[in-house]
């Protein structure tokens, strides 16, 4: 990166020059460029996105920075692939003990994997200013009542019985002749749903009445949560009102009586508050006010319920975006990305073109023939695909270990070592699941459900440990094999 130099502080200019003289594998990857610049690119995103025009009541852009930044940190990444690859420390000085001294192999792993991480962060600091400016326009609480007092206000005004009426549901329970499960037969719909306690079906609803020992009514209130933004629950200390409560806060109002004219006014507060284009008139140039509704649908039309929760949705979206499920989506997209390339850039720098390129041919290969032959041959159990699986991993590691004692270089063990290396992180998890799985044949009902929790929670856990395992083989087992591999003679068989 000598045309980057120039731009360089000084004490980067002598740590890049450190790091050639002592530290070559290190100073390959340039990881300490993809840093800085990296940090000094994340700083200029954070004060552009910081004052830019931002209002939390207009529809956000943001998906279109996202892109932008994304192209950006693909360019970035090309860019630092044609530096990296002008180098190659293995293939040039492949005996020289600097190169292949303990732990090098770790850290030009972990050097990719880093810089990797940085291109595959950038696009996240658009989303992550936005929300927090968010934040600090308006408070989640505030939105949630703010929603709560248009919800009950509207509904406090338009309650009217013909409209409003509750839904029931006939509910009859019988036994499966084969099993115990609790089912139930809607007298609508005459269909069938499997319920595992009666609670589930109780509860399902605002409110049940008992007929006999099978039979129950269930009731649903009417629809008056015209804005729903059910996320917001996630965030929000101020919890949404229900359909149900809302009807009883609305009747209740009804009977003690209400102030149309200040509950209108605090409704054309709020809807202007979110929506600065709301008009006190409808498209006929005819008061809201004195427009009179027969169902839901024109309720909606007459407050244009739809364009505020709108705003509010998009609002609501920018503070849940970053919830503990959401950032755990966010880090195994980071995860998978870095680690996927990191995997693919070693193996790149110690290997040769020809037989690299050719081992995605044969996994690919290898896919699809399998998928026909699970398909033709009715092996379609889950145990069965992972004793496939792990039996194809076994084959490569041991003709990966046959490169120890041969004298040229064979194609089928270069592939087979590539394609061991890329599934080794899996081992766990693959492992992990098969135990599951025997554990779960024969099992029925909450030990079932139990197991297949089990399956779930432990993705985490198996995709750390399978990681964890990589990089401990990594310097261990495969810089072996690749050293070895390259180091035989270039007649392939």
């Amino acid at each position: 990166m000598n045309r980057f130099e120039r731009f360089l502080p000084t004490f980067m200019k002598r740590y890049n020059h450190y790091l050639l003289l002592n530290k070559p594998n290190l100073w390959a990857t340039r990881v300490h460029m993809v840093g800085f610049f990296g940090l000094l690119f994340s700083l200029l995103l954070i004060a552009i996105f910081s004052t830019l025009p931002m209002n939390y009541w207009e529809s956000s852009d943001i998906v279109i920075y996202i892109v932008f930044v994304s192209i950006f940190s693909v360019i970035s990444f090309i860019i630092w692939l044609i530096y990296l690859f002008r180098f190659n420390p293995f293939k040039r000085f492949a005996d020289d003990a600097t190169v292949r001294k303990p732990g090098s192999a770790l850290l030009e792993f972990g050097s990719y994997w880093l810089a990797i991480s940085v291109f595959v962060i950038w696009p996240f600091i658009p989303p992550a200013i936005e929300s927090y400016r968010t934040y600090r326009q308006i408070s989640a609480n505030e939105v949630a009542q703010d929603v709560n007092e248009l919800n009950f206000k509207i509904a406090a005004i338009e309650f009217d019985k013909s409209i409003m009426e509750f839904t029931a549901d006939t509910v009859v329970f019988y036994m499966d002749e084969k099993t115990t499960p609790t089912y139930r037969q809607t007298e609508y719909t005459a269909s069938y749903y499997h319920f595992d306690k009666l609670e589930e079906v109780l509860s399902a609803k605002d409110s049940s009445t008992k007929l006999n020992d099978t039979s129950y009514v269930r009731y649903d209130a009417p629809r008056l949560n015209f804005v729903d933004v059910s996320e917001l629950d996630k965030v929000a200390k101020t919890k949404q009102y229900t359909a149900f409560e809302l009807w009883n806060q609305a009747k209740e109002a009804q009977s003690v009586g209400l102030d149309r004219m200040q509950y209108y006014a605090d409704i054309v507060r709020i809807c202007k508050k979110y929506n600065k284009d709301w008009v006190e008139v409808d498209y006929q140039g005819i008061p809201r006010k004195q427009l009179k509704v027969t169902s839901f649908q024109e309720i909606d039309s007459k407050y244009d319920v739809y364009q505020i929760a709108s705003v509010i949705q998009g609002v609501s979206s920018r503070m849940t975006r970053w919830l503990p499920d959401m950032l755990f989506l966010y880090g195994h997209v980071l995860f998978y990305i870095a680690s996927a390339l990191s995997m693919a850039i070693f193996a790149f720098r110690h290997f040769t073109t020809k037989p690299y390129f050719l081992t995605y041919l044969v996994g690919f290969l290898i896919v699809v023939f399998t998928s026909l032959f699970v398909a033709i041959s009715n092996v379609g159990s889950s145990i069965s695909v992972l004793l496939i699986v792990l039996c194809y991993f076994l084959a490569f590691a041991v003709i990966a270990t046959t490169v120890f004692v041969s004298k040229r270089r064979r194609i089928i063990q270069g592939i087979a070592i590539n394609l061991a290396f890329y599934m080794l992180p899996f081992i766990p998890y693959l492992l992990t699941i098969l135990y599951l799985e025997t554990k779960r044949l024969g099992t029925t009902g909450e030990e079932y459900d139990i197991i297949s929790s089990l399956m779930t929670s432990c993705i985490p856990v198996c995709e750390l440990i399978g990681f964890g395992f990589l990089l401990i083989v990594i310097e261990f087992g495969f810089k072996k094999l690749y050293t070895h591999w390259y180091a035989l003679s270039e007649e392939y068989i």
